[in-house]
């Protein structure tokens, strides 16, 4: 059994790629750690990986090669305000006439 450690935005999902290849090994990779399949993994964490039957080793050696680490978690994106003003008002929705 082999551990990683997390990067910035890595999911169980994103692990599953880097170790199997593909998707099929994340429900292995959630009882394994004691996560949920959507749970957010704090960076620096230990993620086990046991081995997997169903490992693509074309992808594990492309993804090992290239040295690629996926990253598909979600960053904060910041709430942007509607415009506003005469130019983007709507008769009836922004606009009443009286």
């Amino acid at each position: 059994m082999k551990t990683h450690k997390t990067t910035a935005n890595q999911s169980l999902l994103d692990f599953s790629i880097m170790s199997y290849g593909t998707l099929e090994g994340l429900f292995a990779l959630s009882l394994l750690n004691g996560l949920a399949v959507i749970d957010d993994i704090a960076v620096g964490s230990l993620v086990e990986v046991a081995d997997f039957e169903g490992k693509l080793i074309s992808v594990v050696d492309f993804i090992e090669k290239n040295n690629i680490r996926p990253a598909t978690g979600f960053t904060a994106v910041p709430i942007v305000e509607p415009l506003s003003g005469i130019d983007y008002w709507a008769i009836g929705i922004d606009f009443v006439i009286q």
